[in-house]
């Protein structure tokens, strides 16, 4: 598997919950730059990309 495809395999399974993000960055505020809106939420981060965006539940 190229490094690429292996680092795309990370970013999915983070996003849907099956692996842990290399890093949690929770309560924030996320800036919507198209409407201007901001959120509160969390940002998770695999493999260097922004695996998901909004709130979880603790586990």
């Amino acid at each position: 598997m190229q490094a690429n495809e292996e680092k795309h395999k990370r970013l999915v399974e983070t996003a849907r919950g099956g692996r842990p993000a290399d890093l949690v960055v929770r309560g924030g505020t996320i800036a919507n730059v198209y409407s201007g809106e901001l959120h509160e939420g969390d940002v998770a981060v695999s493999a260097g990309r922004i695996a998901y965006l909004g709130t979880q539940p603790e586990a």
